[in-house]
C-alpha cells in the first residue's frame, strides 16, 4: 500500500507498506529532484564544407558556417584529417569555453600546435575530417565529413551541408 507523499525544497518523500510473510514492512523512498541529470543536447548544427581540397593551394577550402553547441558547457574540440586507408594525415584540438563554439574559428591554415593541417595532405585523393566533440556531462560526439583532395589545376566541386 502506498501513503502519500510529500514535497519540500525539491525533495520528495513517500513510503511504500506491506507484508512480507506475516511482517509488516516499510519502504520510504526519497527522490532529490535537485539530483536530476539532464541529457546532453551536444551537437553539430549547420555545418558546411567544401567536398574538394586543392592540394598546396588551399583554394575552395573555407569554413562557411557551422556551430557546436551543448545545453552544458564545452569542453574540447578535436579535428582530424584521416586518408583512405585510416591513416591519421594531420589533428589537433582546441580547448573551449562557453555552451557555443564556431566551427569556422577552427584553426585550419597556420601551423599552431592545435590547429589541424590541411598543408599535409600532399597526395591526391579521398579523405575525411573528422571533428570529435566533448562537454562537461561526458558526452562525445564525433562529426565525419567526406572530402576528395585534388591537384592545384583541378576544378573544385561544391559545398556539402551537415545540419
Amino acid at each position: 500500500r502506498a501513503k502519500n507523499g510529500y514535497s519540500y525544497n525539491g525533495v520528495y518523500s513517500g513510503s511504500i507498506s506491506g507484508k512480507v510473510g506475516s511482517v509488516m514492512t516499510e519502504v520510504v523512498l526519497r527522490f532529490d529532484k535537485k539530483s536530476q541529470t539532464t541529457a546532453s543536447s551536444l551537437r553539430f548544427t549547420n555545418v558546411t564544407y567544401p567536398k574538394t581540397f586543392r592540394i598546396n593551394t588551399y583554394a575552395g577550402w573555407a569554413l562557411s558556417g557551422g556551430t557546436l553547441e551543448s545545453n552544458y558547457d564545452l569542453r574540447t574540440l578535436k579535428s582530424q584529417i584521416i586518408n583512405s586507408n585510416g591513416n591519421v594525415i594531420s589533428s589537433g584540438s582546441v580547448s573551449i569555453s562557453g555552451k557555443s563554439y564556431a566551427i569556422r574559428n577552427l584553426d585550419t591554415y597556420s601551423r599552431a600546435d592545435n590547429g589541424v593541417k590541411f598543408s599535409y595532405i600532399k597526395t591526391a585523393g579521398n579523405y575525411k575530417w573528422v571533428l570529435t566533440a566533448t562537454d562537461s556531462s561526458g558526452r562525445l560526439l564525433t562529426l565525419t565529413m567526406p572530402f576528395t583532395a585534388v591537384s592545384s589545376g583541378s576544378t573544385v566541386t561544391s559545398t556539402a551541408s551537415i545540419q
